[in-house]
């Protein structure tokens, strides 16, 4: 996230920044991320998306199929029923990364995490950005870059908010499943298995969806319900 993106004063940037970390969780590279990155770069401190996406996959030092943040793991889960995934081989398939950080991912292309499936050879991607803007800075526009597909707002509290917590949480998982499903090649076996379950393609309904491409009006909080 970076600070033109609706939070003009230094506290306001540093709770956003807080609030990725916290949702999303936050990029720990391995051992030679700089090195690679400087290899690949091709202006000051600019790669371009695919690129930012394979040297995050390349060296997060965390496990994809095993998200450490609440939100993340509960989201995983919810995709994963909601795309019938039953073998082990399937579900690890599905994958979360976090680019929250020190990336260019975050940084120029303004996406903070992704959640990708790979089915008959081809991977598909839906990307998340976390944001506390206000109605009032829906206005602001971002600099450049495709954006992310989802935007996350301030979630309610996974424990002292449980029931409300885990509403938002599927309203996202069915968000992102029905994504996926749209772009799954049409003779992979994920794909056979959901047409032959009735309702398996279904899109999910659309109270729980938070709105695409950053214009989010959805309310975790108020739709708990």
């Amino acid at each position: 996230m970076a600070r033109p993106e609706g939070f003009s004063t230094p506290e306001g940037y540093r709770r956003g920044i807080r609030h990725e970390e916290e949702v999303l969780g936050g990029f720990v590279p391995k051992a030679g991320y700089r090195e690679a990155f400087d290899r690949v770069k091709t202006g000051p401190d600019y790669v371009d998306r695919k690129t930012a996406f394979e040297l995050v996959r390349q060296f997060s030092s965390d496990n994809p199929t095993a998200p450490k943040k609440a939100f993340a793991a509960s989201m995983r889960m919810d995709v994963a029923s909601a795309l019938r995934l039953q073998s082990p081989e399937e579900f690890e398939r599905l994958r979360y990364y976090t680019s929250v950080g020190d990336t260019v991912l975050d940084k120029k292309h303004g996406v903070d995490a992704w959640i990708e499936f790979e089915d008959g050879g081809k991977t598909i991607i839906v990307t998340l950005d976390a944001t506390l803007r206000d109605k009032e800075e829906e206005g602001l526009k971002r600099l450049g870059g495709e954006g992310p597909d989802f935007e996350v707002p301030e979630l309610p509290d996974a424990i002292q908010e449980k029931e409300a917590f885990e509403t938002a949480v599927r309203g996202f998982g069915a968000a992102i499943a029905n994504r996926i499903k749209s772009n799954l090649p049409a003779n992979s076996a994920i794909s056979v298995r959901l047409q032959s379950i009735p309702g398996g393609t279904r899109k999910p309904a659309s109270r729980l969806l938070p709105r695409p491409k950053g214009k989010v009006e959805w309310d975790p909080k108020k739709n708990a319900s």
